[in-house]
């Protein structure tokens, strides 16, 4: 019997120190960058003056990633499967949606080159 309690005890203490018992998954990370290549200046890839990426997953979950000054994002993330789109500069598209996945505590990198026409 005391070995029972004992037992119990540490397996309480043990869920106790591990963070509690949670319904919610650990984050994944979707990380990557935006570049522009053509118009005005062609053949030199650059940031875009403004993006914006969308990582849509099953059903409702769909994250909006801003993308920084210097063309880069990153963006927590449910684990699961995603589709990702890019659009920069008021809405010019950057092509197909791109497949990525990432698992609890992962990260995925995605990078998109945008063709200016």
């Amino acid at each position: 019997m005391i070995a029972r309690v004992v037992t119990m005890a540490s397996a309480v203490a043990l869920v106790l120190l591990s963070g509690g018992c949670s319904d919610k998954p650990e984050t994944g990370t979707i990380r990557g960058t935006v570049t522009v290549i053509g118009g005005r200046a062609p053949g030199d890839p650059r940031p875009p003056n403004s993006a914006e990426v969308l990582i849509h997953g099953d059903g409702d979950r769909t994250y909006s990633a801003q993308v920084a000054a210097d063309g880069t994002f990153d963006q927590e993330v449910d684990p699961g499967h995603y589709t990702a789109t890019a659009t920069f500069d008021a809405g010019n598209d950057c092509g197909e949606p791109i497949p990525i996945s990432t698992g609890p505590g992962g990260e995925a990198t995605l990078d998109f080159t945008c063709p200016v026409k």
